[in-house]
Formats: C-alpha cells, sequence, structure tokens
C-alpha cells in the first residue's frame, strides 16, 4: 500500500477501560503491521500526531492515546503522575495482540514512555523519546512555569483570544487547533502533571532502559543541554541520543517532515538491528 494510500484510510476509534475510566484512542493504517503508538505533551491530545500518523510507511498501524484528562479519555481529579500513566499504559499495552508496539513519546509523553519501557520491557518494541524534559528530584527544575500552560486555558475559556494567541508566537502556529487542544485538557491534569515534573524520577527510569532506544534532543528549547545530553549517554549508554539543531520543542508541529523521518529512520534501524541479531 503506497504512502498516499495510507493517508486516505479511515481513522479508527476505540476506547480502552483503564484503572481510573476509559482511555481513548486513534489508529490508522494496516490493522495487522507493525504497532507504533504515540503519546503526547502536558497539554495536547492524540490527534496531535495523526498528520504523522497517516503518512507511515506499509507495514505500519499508527495509533495514539489521549492521555488521561485529555480529549476524550476521562478526566479524574486527581492521578497524574508518572505511576498514574504507566499503569493506563498498561491496561492498553498488556492488551495488544501480536508485536509489542513501538512507542513514541513527546515531551511528557516521552518521560511516560521512559517509564513504561523501563517497568515493562517486554510489552514494548523499543522508545522514541523526544524532547522529554529532565526534571526530577536531584535535577534541575522544570523551566516552564504553570503559567504558561494555565493562562492561556483560562484565556480561552473566558473568550479573550488575543490573551491566548499571545503565548503562541511561531510563524504559521494553528491557533484553532491549539484552542481544541487546550479545551479539552482538564485543570487538573495540568496542574499536576506541571507538578509531577520536579517530582518524578525520569532519570531512573532512563537508567532502567533495556529496550532499543533513541532520545532526540530539540536544540532550540530549553530541555536538554548538550552537557545534559552527555550526562544522560553516561547513564545509559544503550540509548542512542541524537540532536536536532535549531528546532523548537514541538519537533512534531515546527518541523512535521523531520518528525516523520526521524520516526522512518527509528522504525528502519529497529529492523536492521534484528536483522543482524
Amino acid at each position: 500500500m503506497a504512502d498516499e494510500k495510507i493517508d486516505e484510510l479511515p481513522l479508527l476509534e476505540w476506547d480502552v477501560e483503564g484503572p481510573d475510566g476509559s482511555l481513548h484512542l486513534i489508529g490508522c493504517g494496516d490493522p495487522k503491521g507493525r504497532p507504533v503508538l504515540f503519546l503526547h505533551g502536558i497539554t495536547e491530545n492524540a490527534r496531535a500526531f495523526e498528520p504523522a500518523m497517516r503518512k507511515l510507511p506499509d507495514g505500519i498501524f499508527a495509533a495514539a492515546m489521549d492521555l488521561r484528562g485529555r480529549g476524550l479519555s476521562a478526566k479524574p481529579m486527581s492521578g497524574y503522575r508518572l505511576a498514574n500513566y504507566t499503569e493506563d499504559l498498561l491496561a492498553v499495552c498488556n492488551g495488544w495482540s501480536g508485536k509489542a508496539p513501538v512507542i513514541v513519546g513527546h515531551s511528557m509523553g516521552a518521560r511516560v514512555a521512559a517509564a513504561f519501557a523501563a517497568l515493562y520491557p517486554g510489552l514494548v518494541g523499543g522508545v522514541l523519546l523526544i524532547d522529554p524534559p529532565l526534571s526530577g528530584p536531584g535535577q534541575t527544575p522544570f523551566p516552564v512555569p504553570l503559567s504558561r500552560f494555565v493562562e492561556p486555558k483560562r484565556a480561552l475559556e473566558r473568550g479573550d483570544m488575543a490573551t491566548f494567541r499571545s503565548y503562541y508566537t511561531s510563524p504559521d502556529f494553528d491557533y484553532e487547533r491549539k484552542a481544541r487542544e487546550l479545551g479539552g485538557c482538564s485543570l487538573e491534569a495540568i496542574e499536576q502533571s506541571h507538578a509531577a515534573m520536579n517530582t518524578d524520577p525520569f532519570h531512573a527510569y532512563y537508567r532502567m532502559l533495556s529496550v532499543p532506544a533513541l532520545l532526540v534532543a530539540a536544540g532550540g528549547a530549553p530541555f536538554i543541554s548538550m552537557e545534559a545530553e552527555m550526562q544522560l549517554r553516561e547513564i545509559n549508554p544503550r540509548v542512542r541520543t541524537a540532536r536536532l539543531e535549531g528546532i523548537g520543542h514541538e519537533i512534531h508541529k515546527l518541523a512535521p517532515a523531520l518528525f516523520l523521518q526521524t520516526v522512518r529512520d527509528f522504525l528502519t534501524s529497529m529492523d536492521n538491528e534484528g536483522a543482524r541479531a
């Protein structure tokens, strides 16, 4: 099936019952192909990855999940730490038939992917970690204030579109999509997930990673300095690292072609490693 045909496939939607309510997923591609599961950041939802999902090559079933508190998934009043997100992922991945999914996580989603792969390596085919914040106990604090996430949401809710738009200054920014994303996020999810950035031990999970893994740093974002990248290599030499200079944090939106190529290259590298094994 050619790439353009994959782009025309209908989007599948389904729900999985998690420990604190339903978890919504979307998917497209070959249902019998290799599963690739995308996990989004703190104020996004599964549809942030839909453009890339529709352009993956033959033999792939691309899926994305609305993390708890976002999109069409349940929105409990509490429970927004890595432990909660990994329990949700367990409900999804433990019921996956066939090959274990490759997990592609961006930002907070990358932290979730790393924690899940560390705890349940047998349920994960590999992980691609896109610019995860490295904050946590004993580490540099999360560099983005809570207000940067909640104030545009509040402006949106009171209909103050000028203030909402002032928080996003990238050229050709899709304000309508961001409004839909923020509108689908619960305030509790944002606030508690932000707090967990400084209390959840990302580095501990990173040390434990044993599945095929690649960490990608966005050179134009404040989350992974070159020094921090070198430290990660020392912490776990099994995890490959790469740096995309001049690219901001939301690589999938700011440089979609580069993001797609990064995903494709990682999948190809996994195939090559399997052939050599």
